[in-house]
């Protein structure tokens, strides 16, 4: 681990860096696809619903669905984006703290 004295920020960019990707390959990848995953429910109305309800139902399930993780993925561009601004601020202020 290095020292205070080899850092150039008072933060880890590749620190902060690993974080959004162990979010982005571990809670958003599993949540997209829990809410894509209609599966069983659309096995439970095959074997107990017949109709044109059944069949609008499962499409709008589906839609809805790629809507819900659609915007999961969106969340997630916003968050990395504040974080980089963030970043972005910290770094300015670093640079100016000892300017002369």
């Amino acid at each position: 681990m290095p020292d205070i004295s080899s850092m150039s920020y008072g933060f880890s960019v590749s620190g902060v860096e690993k974080y959004l990707e162990q979010i982005k390959t571990g809670a958003l990848k599993e949540a997209t696809e829990a809410v894509r995953d209609i599966s069983s429910i659309t096995s439970v109305c095959d074997n107990g619903w017949e109709g044109k309800a059944k069949g609008d139902f499962i499409r709008r399930l589906k839609k809805d669905s790629e809507h819900v993780a659609d915007q999961l993925e969106r969340l997630y561009k916003v968050l990395v984006s504040e974080v980089y601004g963030i970043l972005n601020a910290m770094a300015e202020k670093d640079k100016n703290l000892f300017k002369d």
